[in-house]
């Protein structure tokens, strides 16, 4: 075998991500309902409850560090959390469940941080787990978002966290994924009414409650272009995802025809193939552009 084709494998073994997601990421971002930690990546939750709220979210300090290798305070990131397999009139597609721009990094405080696997064993028990993780680099700092305090409001705009609700079948996989946002980040014109809650007229098909972006116009989302058309390093700072599952019984065989995303139109954005999915997509949403194989077995 190649030597390339022996990286690539490799990377495919230690990715964070599923291997059919892009950007993918080799850094694990933790995340935890409540007391409930995902971990390992993909594990499956024993109930769609244990997600109904967003989830806390930490990744190793080491990752934050500026080009002088310290803390950069300033600094914000953005999450997404995307579940990959959803399937809509015989096409597999994605779902937008929260994005979550404004977040600063704070250090995790030492007493919840817990001793790393191994301490005892090697003779580490009576240091404490602070200690412990920040001589072997492993310190954890938490994401958490931004007030609107000040002179200025801070809090960008946002698409409300909508919990798991897949529908009965074989798990479904959502994937979280942090980026470094830019400076002076604004959410693109041609995104205004994906990524910002309360813009989408009241009343609509499929609007969620307290004015958040309705469910429609999250389907299809496309994070690749959205990354490219708000500038954006696509390469992610962390990820990880997890499986949930309708407890009500279903066929695990979901099959589509064909894999798409939503076009946003972004203005001097460049996308793949263009071309409308077999059907179309109901309720007036954009048009719907190619970007699979012709033929995709979902979950």
């Amino acid at each position: 075998m190649l030597p390339g084709a022996i990286l690539a494998l490799a990377a495919l073994a230690l990715a964070q991500t599923p291997g059919d997601f892009q950007p993918s990421s080799l850094v694990k971002l933790d995340i935890s309902f409540g007391n409930i930690a995902i971990d390992p990546a993909g594990t499956q939750l024993q109930s769609l409850d244990q997600a109904a709220a967003a989830p806390g979210i930490s990744l190793p300090e080491s990752n934050l560090l500026g080009p002088d290798g310290k803390p950069v305070p300033s600094r914000r990131y953005m999450i997404f959390m995307i579940d990959t397999d959803v399937v809509s009139n015989n096409v597999a597609t994605t779902f937008l469940h929260w994005f979550q721009p404004d977040l600063l990094a704070a250090p995790e405080a030492p007493a919840s941080a817990p001793l790393a696997a191994g301490a005892q064993a090697n003779g580490l028990a009576n240091s404490s787990s602070a200690q412990f993780m920040s001589q072997f680099g492993l310190s954890k700092a938490i994401l958490a978002a931004a007030g609107s305090t000040g002179s200025a409001a801070t809090a960008a705009p946002k698409t409300s966290y909508l919990p798991p609700s897949p529908p009965p079948g074989p798990p479904h996989r959502y994937v979280l994924t942090v980026f470094a946002q830019p400076a002076n980040f604004s959410v693109p014109a041609c995104y205004q009414n994906v990524l910002t809650d309360g813009r989408v007229a009241g009343g609509a098909i499929g609007a969620a409650p307290g004015g958040a972006t309705p469910a429609a116009a999250r389907v299809g989302f496309d994070l690749n272009q959205f990354l490219r058309a708000a500038r954006v390093n696509p390469r992610p700072v962390a990820g990880t995802y997890f499986r949930a599952q309708n407890p009500q019984p279903g066929s695990l065989a979901v099959s589509a025809m064909a894999t798409a995303l939503v076009d946003a139109k972004c203005a001097g954005v460049t996308v793949a193939g263009m071309g409308p999915p077999p059907g179309g997509m109901a309720g007036g949403m954009p048009k719907m552009r190619r970007v699979g194989v012709p033929k995709r077995r979902v979950g």
